[in-house]
């Protein structure tokens, strides 16, 4: 369970007595995305420099890379976890600095791989995202696990962990609970790596039909999913060394052309 998950979970248990923070501010919907001078440097290497972009409700932005090549890095940006160090983040074009705590619970869902499971029933689960119908629960249940017989039993009967639920119908169960809420913002960190590639392809294009009106991020290594987006990052790392190397040889080059000028 990420602190990410954590967090996010005791804001929706105490959303009650959650008072808006002063000088920040509430959207009611995200409707814009807005990247303004990005760059992101992770291992002295460069994964985007100076990137500009803005996408609007109904984009679906793929992100692309091999392993290691900062596509988590990015899309963790685009909630501030953490904030960047060079360059904006905006939703409908408020920095995301300037963004109260409810927004984010709200209209942004966020996951990664590393998001599991709460100790307790499935049940009990489901009712943390915000899910309390049992038959919301059921129908959720069998379409990520369509082989498996379930009954309002299978609910509350044993702990989630004692569920035989492999690793992929899992993955799907808790994206499918944390878009209950109808975020305006889904941000999908490598959300089939637990399911085969035209499983888990095809699951993409049933998330992206079912909320129409939200504004998608993928990041993905399945150069396949490119097929359902809008747009595509292409996150390439590249050598920071090389590259001040490079610029100082230019500078040096150009002082020798003024001298001989």
């Amino acid at each position: 369970v990420s602190l990410y998950q954590i967090k996010n979970s005791l804001m929706k248990l105490t959303q009650g007595v959650i008072l808006p923070a002063q000088n920040l501010i509430k959207l009611e919907r995200i409707k814009e995305l807005t990247l303004e001078n990005v760059t992101i440097e992770s291992h002295g290497r460069a994964t985007l420099s100076q990137y500009n972009a803005t996408f609007s409700t109904g984009s679906i932005v793929i992100v692309q890379g091999q392993v290691g090549m900062g596509k988590s890095s990015f899309v963790r940006s685009l909630i501030a976890q953490p904030p960047l160090m060079y360059g904006y983040i905006r939703y409908n074009q408020v920095n995301i600095t300037n963004i109260d705590a409810l927004t984010f619970q709200r209209e942004v869902a966020y996951y990664e791989p590393s998001l599991s499971f709460f100790k307790g029933t499935l049940r009990f689960n489901f009712n943390l995202y915000g899910v309390y119908e049992s038959e919301r629960m059921i129908f959720i249940i069998k379409k990520c696990c369509p082989n498996m017989s379930i009954d309002a039993n299978f609910l509350d009967d044993v702990d989630v962990d004692e569920l035989k639920l492999s690793a992929g119908e899992k993955q799907k169960i808790i994206i499918y609970m944390m878009l209950e809420k109808k975020p305006s913002l889904i941000i999908l960190d490598d959300p089939t790596s637990f399911i085969s590639e035209n499983e888990g392809i095809n699951f993409l294009r049933e998330l992206v039909s079912e909320h129409k009106d939200s504004i998608f991020v993928i990041a993905t290594h399945n150069s396949d999913v490119s097929n359902i987006g809008t747009e595509v990052i292409n996150i390439a790392g590249e050598d920071l060394s090389k590259r001040i190397f490079i610029q100082t040889n230019k500078l040096s080059m150009n002082g020798i052309m003024r001298k001989k000028i």
